[in-house]
């Protein structure tokens, strides 16, 4: 967690809130303490990688890269067409 800390680059996590590996307190935490990370947390995820949270992780990913993705709002800045999670 310490090395997170120090990078400046915006930074977009993505958990499930039933993964037994994560602390989500951990990670509210750091979101809350650093401007450039943003946490996303899916209700019904475990730890394993299934088509939604695929499909969540590709679409943080896509918004980055076509600088849509802002780090502030902990989510895409145009509307997801699926709404929220």
């Amino acid at each position: 967690m310490n090395d997170i800390t120090k990078l400046t680059l915006p930074i977009a996590i993505l958990s499930g809130k039933l993964d037994p590996l994560i602390v989500e307190r951990n990670l509210k935490k750091l979101t809350k303490d650093h401007n450039n990370i943003t946490h996303t947390s899916m209700a019904t995820q475990r730890h394993e990688i299934t088509d939604k949270y695929a499909k969540k992780l590709s679409e943080i990913a896509k918004d980055y890269l076509a600088e849509k993705y802002s780090p502030k709002t902990s989510h895409s800045i145009a509307k997801s067409k699926r709404g929220s999670l």
